[in-house]
């Protein structure tokens, strides 16, 4: 659930989305660190 999450937030960027409906262990990587960005 937290990738299907992260790949929410990362719809905006196609490339970011894409990446994380691929690879969940990606998709959670740049969930991390795009909050620990923002």
């Amino acid at each position: 659930m937290k990738a299907y999450y992260s790949f929410r937030i990362f719809q905006s960027e196609n490339r970011i989305s894409e990446i994380c409906y691929n690879q969940i262990e990606i998709s959670k990587l740049k969930y991390e660190i795009y909050i620990t960005k923002k």
